[in-house]
């Protein structure tokens, strides 16, 4: 079993802003194009269609990107509030809820301080592929708020790049170093889940999607209980 990074790495955070700027103006439908997006979109929602996931809950979503995510759980009648780092995201999430006709709540945050939000406020926690873009301890920082802000039963949902893949450059510690920038990290599956059962949350399912092609990556999903 792979355990994760234990080591002090540089992290940029706040450089998932160029990114956005740059496929904002490519045109791309978000961090993804238009296939990439819908593909994400449906297999999120089908998170939801879980037997564990309440119909009309309050969910807060950490690293909701450009917000397709966010407005499809909207428009299927669950009140979400989206957080992301990059301003140009939060930008663009809000221009499409507009668009849609929508009022939801955007905020630029640090998933890692949630001090905004108050102990035991909502009914669902959702990684939107964000887990695998925090490095080392941040991650039990990551999930200690979204646990705190998760009302007692409530539910924490990750979407999240585990097992194999081709950019992993730091096999010990199963990281993809861009440039001396820790950019992700892929652990194993078991690995994961020990991680977010050790935050005091408690797994009650997964399910791991196999890629398509080597260009891509397996992924976790993961539904959690706080006690």
């Amino acid at each position: 079993m792979t355990k994760p990074v234990k080591k002090s790495f540089k992290t940029w955070y706040k450089g998932h802003d160029k990114t956005y700027i740059k496929r904002k103006a490519l045109g791309y439908a978000g961090w993804d194009d238009d296939k990439g997006t819908k593909a994400n979109i449906d297999r999120f929602l089908n998170a939801f269609s879980h037997p564990i996931v309440s119909k009309n809950s309050s969910i807060l979503e950490l690293g909701c990107g450009a917000g397709d995510i966010t407005i499809a759980l909207a428009e299927n009648n669950y009140s979400v509030t989206g957080v992301d780092i990059s301003e140009t995201a939060i930008s663009w999430a809000k221009e499409k809820a507009e668009k849609a006709g929508m009022n939801i709540n955007f905020m630029i945050g640090n998933v890692l301080d949630l001090s905004c939000f108050s102990d035991n406020q909502f009914d669902i926690v959702l990684d939107s592929h964000c887990l695998h873009c925090i490095i080392g301890d941040d991650r039990k920082m990551f999930l200690k708020e979204a646990k705190r802000v998760l009302k007692k039963g409530g539910l924490f949902i990750t979407g999240t790049m585990c097992g194999d893949f081709y950019a992993i450059n730091d096999y010990e510690n199963r990281l993809v170093v861009v440039r001396e920038i820790a950019t992700r990290y892929i652990g194993e599956p078991d690995s994961i889940i020990d991680e977010i059962n050790n935050s005091g949350l408690l797994v009650h399912d997964y399910e791991i999607f196999e890629k398509e092609n080597n260009e891509d990556c397996d992924e976790l999903f993961v539904w959690a209980l706080k006690e």
